[in-house]
């Protein structure tokens, strides 16, 4: 019997959804001309039709996803500033997903990181499609970083049970190749080995902006992924990179829509060597996430009920 058996009854999310997909040729162009008597105005030339893909959302992520609303709710970042937090739904999120595949490499293979990484949705949702190498999540709020710990413990339990229990098909075997930290991103110095950077930048204060920018740009990182235009990441911030695509997203709870852009690095990096570079900080993530499964279960179980157990933290005046 699987943890959690209830979750096909309570899921409420739907398999498949067509959905159109941005490209930077498919934005309806201007032109400005001037007309006599009403000066310079913008007139829009021809568009180009939207392209329509149908998304499917995969076994494992709803499964998942169905944990995680069992586990800390469905709704952003769960208190420690707010009940809801910055997060896109899971269809949203998988509209993303599936152009990271087709213009990024996004695969098996690759190592991402989630930025400011709240109660890990993203990290857990790669971590079944496309069931990334590694999926790291970073985040400098105790309290979501415990919730994530919670919901990762939860999703690491349920795969145990599955592959204890008979007739689950291998298919349907969850991901596990995730860990999270609490941490301050300012303690980074690259943002390698990761091939794909995530993060939910739409308050990120101009500071850590570039910040972000500096270290974005020193790494092998070849893929960004965020919430800013190109008038912001290249033009304020000075990110060495390219659009590739972009894609209206829908945001739980506040009912708000924002376009997530999907760069390339523009300047190629030279790596000579065969080994993968790894900053410090992220080093003891990777190796625990190399180790396997229960190695992976036991440490997140560990830290969770050191957290869950350690003294409340006094209050200063």
């Amino acid at each position: 019997m699987l943890l959690f058996p209830f979750l096909n009854n309570t899921d409420g999310i739907d398999y498949i959804k067509t959905i159109p997909i941005v490209t930077p040729d498919a934005k309806p162009a201007q032109n400005r001309i001037k007309i006599k008597g009403k000066g310079w105005q913008n007139q829009p030339v021809s568009r180009t039709p939207q392209q329509q893909q149908t998304i499917i959302l995969p076994i494992r992520v709803k499964t998942v996803y169905s944990i995680v609303r069992a586990t800390t709710g469905s709704i952003g970042g769960n208190a420690d500033g707010g009940a809801i937090y910055g997060e896109t739904t899971a269809f949203s999120l998988q509209k993303i997903i599936e152009l990271m595949k087709a213009h990024t490499n996004f695969t098996a293979e690759s190592r991402f990181i989630d930025i400011g990484s709240g109660l890990g949705k993203p990290n857990l949702h790669v971590a079944q499609d496309p069931g990334v190498k590694f999926s790291f999540g970073i985040e400098i709020k105790r309290l979501r970083w415990m919730l994530s710990l919670h919901n990762l413990r939860n999703v690491l339990q349920y795969r145990i049970q599955q592959m204890e229990s008979d007739g689950v098909n291998e298919a349907n075997l969850l991901g596990y190749h995730c860990f999270f930290s609490n941490a301050d991103i300012y303690d980074a110095t690259t943002l390698d080995p990761f091939t794909h950077v995530y993060m939910y930048d739409i308050r990120f204060p101009p500071k850590l902006m570039e910040y972000l920018s500096d270290i974005f740009n020193r790494s092998c990182s070849a893929y960004l992924i965020c919430y800013h235009p190109p008038s912001l990441m290249i033009d304020r911030y000075y990110f060495d990179i390219v659009l590739i695509c972009q894609q209206n997203t829908a945001m739980h709870g506040s009912g708000e829509n924002h376009q997530g852009y999907i760069y390339e690095r523009a300047t190629v990096t030279n790596n000579s060597s065969p080994d993968i570079p790894c900053d410090p900080i992220f080093a003891d993530a990777w190796n625990i996430v190399k180790s396997g499964l229960t190695t992976i279960r036991d440490i997140v179980c560990a830290k969770f009920s050191s957290e869950i157990n350690s003294p409340r933290p006094k209050r200063h005046k």
